[in-house]
Formats: structure tokens, C-alpha cells, sequence
């Protein structure tokens, strides 16, 4: 009797060993290949940890992160995404059978995304309008538009856009500061129908965070993203 104890002793010792070491690895490639669904991204990668491992299967983790390359929100590609989630919860059941990562509880979650200029101006000439030609560069905090601009009917203008992209809540959008005809400077009066450019509703990422910060420098945009800031947009 005291032989068999010992052995289902060691037995459950081993498990408990062989979930700590194989449970994360498989958890983690569940929420990377779930991710990559539903942010359209082209990779990712994801590390999920919990002490012990085996709470993991009530869907309970310590700290999660998650890398994505070339995620698409809506129209607009971020470069790359970083996502650091802490002392959360998730929905095992549609982790396992829908393959979507479902948030319960979390004490933090914490995003950052990038935006190359050449993306903007790739986003500027497939979805605005009245915007042609576009060549953008991202620079000491602001964001400057070339383009051929058609203000009234099919005649276009050269135009120069000089602004700043800002988050309201769980809205990104440019918005134009100066704005410039054929070289000369009309204030934001002559380009009213660009005063403002949507760009991206990040309610559709799957993380419910809201936009701390935005950086514009070296030829990219950086979007800060948490969930302490007050989501106005839910």
C-alpha cells in the first residue's frame, strides 16, 4: 500500500511537471494561430505563462504576450502590433473550438502598433477620395502629405497636408494643422473637406484598450494602446 502511494505520489509529480513544460507551449500556439485569425496578420507569435501551469485549462494565466506582424485593422496594415496582457482570464471553450482568443478579466493589457509612412500613404490613395498620388513622410511629431488633391470636380491640385495623427478613445485619425495650394499657405480653410481623415476603428482589434499616446517619428507611427485609458467608443 505504501509502495502504490508513492508511486501515484511520483506519478502526479511528473505530470505536473510534464503540464508546466508542454502546457504553455501548446496554449501559446493556440493564441498565436487564434490572433492571426482574427487581426488578419501575416505572423504571430505568442507566449502565455502561469505558475502552476495546469490553471491554464480554466483558462487562467499569469502574463501573455503576443507579437503580430502585418496586422490589418480595417484598411489600415500596422507594421507590427505588441500586445502585453497581465493577470487575465480567457475563454478556454472558444480558444479550443472556435479558435478565438476571448478575454475575461485582466489586470493590464497594454498594445503598441506601427505605421510606416509608406503605408499611409498607400491607405491615403485606396480609400480617400478626393486624394491622388500621395507621398507621405513621418517626422519630428508631425505627418506631412504631398499629393494632387481634387477639391472641387475632377481638376486636381497640388496640395501639401502637414498635421499630426491623433487616438480619440478607440478612433485614429489624421488631422490636417497647415494646408497648402500650389505652395502657398491657406491655413486649414482651404482644404475643410481634409481637415480631418479617418484612418482606423480600433474596436476592432480584440482587446478592449484605448489610445494613451501617438509618436510620429523616423518615417513611422507609433500607437500607444491601454486598457486604463476611458474608451469613449465602446
Amino acid at each position: 500500500m505504501k509502495r502504490l502511494l508513492v508511486g501515484l505520489l511520483v506519478l502526479g509529480l511528473l505530470l505536473v511537471v510534464a503540464a508546466q513544460v508542454f502546457l504553455p507551449r501548446v496554449v501559446s500556439g493556440l493564441v498565436a494561430r487564434s490572433v492571426e485569425n482574427q487581426i488578419r496578420a501575416e505572423q504571430v507569435t505568442a507566449q502565455v505563462e502561469k505558475t502552476p501551469a495546469l490553471l491554464m485549462l480554466a483558462g487562467k494565466f499569469d502574463e501573455m504576450t503576443i507579437t503580430a506582424a502585418k496586422a490589418q485593422t480595417g484598411r489600415l496594415l500596422f507594421d507590427e502590433i505588441k500586445i502585453a496582457i497581465s493577470a487575465a482570464s480567457f475563454d478556454m471553450p472558444a480558444l479550443l473550438l472556435d479558435r478565438r482568443l476571448v478575454l475575461g478579466t485582466a489586470g493590464k493589457i497594454e498594445l503598441s502598433g506601427v505605421i510606416t509612412q509608406e503605408e499611409l500613404a498607400r491607405y491615403l490613395n485606396a480609400n480617400v477620395k478626393t486624394i491622388k498620388n500621395a507621398v507621405v513622410v513621418v517626422r519630428d511629431g508631425r505627418v506631412i502629405i504631398d499629393a494632387q488633391v481634387a477639391l472641387v470636380g475632377p481638376v486636381a491640385i497640388k496640395a501639401t497636408l502637414d498635421g499630426r495623427i491623433v487616438g480619440d478613445g478607440r478612433q485614429l485619425r489624421f488631422v490636417t494643422e497647415h494646408f497648402r495650394l500650389n505652395d502657398r499657405l491657406t491655413g486649414n480653410i482651404g482644404g475643410a473637406l481634409l481637415t480631418e481623415i479617418p484612418l482606423a476603428d480600433l474596436r476592432q482589434l480584440p482587446f478592449a484598450v484605448g489610445v494613451r499616446e501617438v509618436t510620429m517619428e523616423q518615417g513611422k507611427v507609433t500607437v500607444y494602446m491601454d486598457s486604463r485609458v476611458p474608451l469613449d467608443n465602446p
